[in-house]
């Protein structure tokens, strides 16, 4: 894997957006800060590894590497399912 990765993000009504790049040597804090900053985003880590594009969830991937952020990432999918929700339904 390369040493960056960058993070998609979706918002409820909003064309997709490229986020990064940002060094893998802090994706635990930049994932935090992401989730924190946009509650309502579906959020995607996308790395490079051996000339191909993988794609993750970013709670789950969180979770991957620290095993201690299962309450924030629970928070985070129940408000991006809700935001997206919300905006189906107007």
């Amino acid at each position: 894997m390369t040493d960056i990765f960058w993070i998609a993000v979706q918002e409820p009504g909003k064309v997709l957006a490229r986020k990064g790049p940002f060094r893998t040597k802090y994706m635990a804090r930049t994932l935090r800060e992401f989730m924190g900053a946009l509650p309502g985003a579906i959020l995607t880590v996308v790395t490079i590894d051996d000339g191909e594009p993988w794609f993750e969830d970013v709670p789950t991937a969180l979770l991957l590497l620290d095993g201690r952020s299962r309450p924030r990432c629970r928070r985070h999918w129940a408000s991006s399912r809700k935001a997206f929700a919300d905006a189906g339904s107007k």
